[in-house]
């Protein structure tokens, strides 16, 4: 993209339809007329070189170039506003605040104590920890069981905005010398042998078809219900564990584990924030939002 070409205005309307899924409603919600939207989308059409967006029944579905662009854009608008307007009155030194988190295992080390490290101690800013398996992600976020979720695959839903935050291809990890490490045809056999497989219960923690597959095909000789059970069960006992790619590479070197690849971008995760928007605008929530951002960021950028 070419942004010398583009009118940056105009990244608000995508970012806004994008998110809607609906051009009427993107009008309303920058308070635009239907016809100032409509020149403002082919204006930016054409300025992108491509449609965008295309109709599917009341809505519209985003092209493949518009959900590639569609998260820089959201993270550059983010941390714009962000930089501009976090409020001075809330500072995480002195402020009371109990902050509920539904994370995923893995990346507790890597969100929560920057985040406490960076209250300096003070007693009335606190964090508390909420199970993946309590209850369905989108009822968490709109019953407030949690302020701010870190999960795999949102659901679209008006009430709740979301982030993309992290992507990462998924791997084996196992034992030196393991038997995978000399296959030619590593997900076949992978899927015939031995194996630690996630054991998720349905609708609480969603994840990819993809990655239950391995739970489906082949014999596992354990269900673990937590991802920081794989490198345990896997040491010394010959048998295989897939996990997220950014996750292997911090833990393997831990328990002298070994990493094999599998066909990149075949199994991709895309990791996102989810929270409710009534706390789009709240201080002390775009504060927790821009300082878990940046722990999790820090930590990825460390492992690549």
């Amino acid at each position: 993209m070419d942004l010398s070409k583009v009118d940056l205005n105009l990244l608000t309307v995508f970012h806004t339809i994008y998110e809607t899924r609906s051009v009427s409603a993107a009008a309303r919600q920058l308070d635009l007329s239907q016809p100032g939207m409509s020149h403002a989308l082919r204006r930016l059409r054409e300025q992108l070189g491509d449609k965008l967006f295309v109709r599917r029944g009341n809505g519209v579905e985003p092209t493949v170039y518009a959900d590639r662009i569609a998260a820089p854009i959201r993270r550059a608008m983010l941390a714009l506003q962000e930089d501009l307007s976090i409020e001075s009155d809330f500072n995480p030194k002195t402020a009371t605040r109990h902050f509920k988190l539904m994370i995923m295992d893995w990346s507790e080390d890597f969100i929560v104590p920057p985040l406490i490290r960076e209250t300096a101690g003070n007693p009335d800013l606190t964090f508390e920890l909420v199970s993946p398996r309590s209850e369905p992600i989108m009822e968490v976020l709109l019953h407030g069981s949690a302020d701010l979720v870190f999960h795999l695959a949102p659901e679209m839903m008006h009430e709740i905005a979301f982030e993309l935050v992290h992507e990462t291809d998924l791997c084996l990890i196992h034992d030196p010398g393991h038997p995978i490490e000399r296959s030619d045809k590593k997900l076949i056999d992978f899927l015939s042998m031995s194996k630690a497989s996630l054991n998720l219960r349905a609708g609480a923690v969603m994840n990819l078809t993809k990655v239950n597959m391995s739970n489906k095909e082949g014999p596992h000789s354990v269900l673990y219900h937590s991802l920081r059970s794989a490198p345990g069960l896997v040491k010394g006992t010959g048998l295989i564990a897939m996990v997220p790619v950014t996750f292997a590479e911090y833990i393997a070197p831990i328990y002298g584990l070994s990493i094999t690849m599998l066909p990149k971008n075949f199994f991709v995760q895309k990791m996102y924030f989810s929270w409710h928007r009534k706390f789009e605008h709240d201080s002390a929530h775009r504060w927790l939002r821009h300082a878990a951002r940046e722990s999790f960021s820090t930590f990825a950028d460390q492992g690549n």
